[in-house]
């Protein structure tokens, strides 16, 4: 007898009013379906030497676990694992969205149409459904989502 594959939960955390009602709703989605919550958040500047990228990350990392602290209040926000890594954010974040069941982003843009250095790749080769929020979504109401299927990664389709 096989465990179940874990469950995980992905969000891409800017600090941006989109990216915060996308956390709100992947918390809620992960507490829904007991899968682990990742929050990415990406630097694209990597600074000079190795002790500065420590001292950047570790900084980053403070700063976006303050930032899913003051909004998740508890909860799911004891159970999150932060990513703060250097790097092209579309990239970084569909690479740590590979084995996702739900992939969360922000519209961008403050909340415009679906467009953006980052949205638009990552809408294109999301390795999973994603679901775009804008900063007026709540936990019981969506303005819209979009959900893509999951790419095949090589296989022939069935």
């Amino acid at each position: 007898m096989s465990l179940p594959a874990s469950r995980h939960v992905v969000v891409a955390l800017d600090g941006s009013p989109c990216s915060i009602a996308a956390l709100r709703h992947g918390a809620a989605e992960a507490d829904r379906t007991d899968a682990q919550l990742v929050v990415v958040h990406v630097l694209r500047d990597r600074p000079e030497g190795p002790a500065g990228e420590r001292a950047r990350l570790s900084a980053g990392e403070a700063e976006m676990e303050a930032l899913i602290a003051a909004t998740l209040r508890g909860g799911s926000a004891a159970r999150a694992r932060t990513v703060v890594a250097y790097g092209d954010p579309a990239r970084v974040i569909t690479h740590h969205a590979r084995h996702a069941d739900l992939l969360l982003i922000g519209a961008g843009g403050g909340g415009a149409t679906l467009n953006g250095s980052t949205l638009d790749p990552v809408l294109q080769d999301g390795p999973c459904p994603i679901l775009v929020c804008s900063p007026s979504d709540t936990i019981d109401r969506m303005s819209w989502t979009v959900r893509l299927p999951a790419r095949s990664h090589g296989r022939p389709p069935s």
